[in-house]
């Protein structure tokens, strides 16, 4: 059982801030324990030079369509089984920066690159900066009348399980919208 309290707004018109803390009880051989935990903690400056974003903190990293997403605002009841095998049950929550760039082009087409501490158990676990994480994702969305709409993305993440071994993951998602 846990409960959430998410604290997110506009600072002003060049930043937005997001925390999100969860308090959880767990129980273990009978005892019960009360856990605080703060999942998310980050701030995005939205006007930077060149159609860039950066996003500075602690956050649910963007590797794939649903990474990103708390469990409670999935479409589904839980989260996908490939999603928690191979970046643990709470997802992919790293500390680091994500650079986020729109083209400008007549169609959408965003591209990100993210620096990490790697501090994933699952996945990476090197939990150090001389050992980063780095992941990228580009997506676009076309339009293809006025009901319908496929959005298009394509994920990677690298980064040291041990001095000597090195986890890439590879991602694609499409996901079509009927309005």
């Amino acid at each position: 059982r846990s409960i959430e309290l998410g604290l997110f707004g506009q600072i002003d018109p060049y930043a937005r801030g997001v925390v999100r803390i969860e308090v959880g009880e767990e129980a273990e051989d009978g005892d019960r324990e009360f856990k605080i935990d703060v999942p998310e903690a980050h701030l995005t400056l939205l006007t930077l030079p060149w159609s860039t974003q950066i996003k500075m903190g602690r956050m649910l990293n963007r590797f794939g369509m649903l990474n990103q997403i708390h469990e409670d605002d999935l479409p589904q009841t839980d989260r996908p089984n490939v999603l928690t095998r191979f970046l643990g049950p709470e997802g992919l929550i790293e500390n680091g920066a994500e650079l986020t760039w729109v083209a400008p082009l007549p169609f959408y087409l965003e591209a990100l690159v993210g620096i990490f501490n790697g501090d994933n158990e699952t996945a990476f676990g090197r939990g150090s900066l001389r050992a980063p994480l780095a992941t990228t994702r580009v997506r676009t969305f076309f339009e293809i009348d006025d009901a319908n709409a496929v959005q298009i993305g394509a994920s990677a993440a690298t980064g040291e399980t041990t001095e000597k071994h090195r986890s890439t993951l590879v991602g694609a998602d499409i996901k079509y919208k009927l309005v």
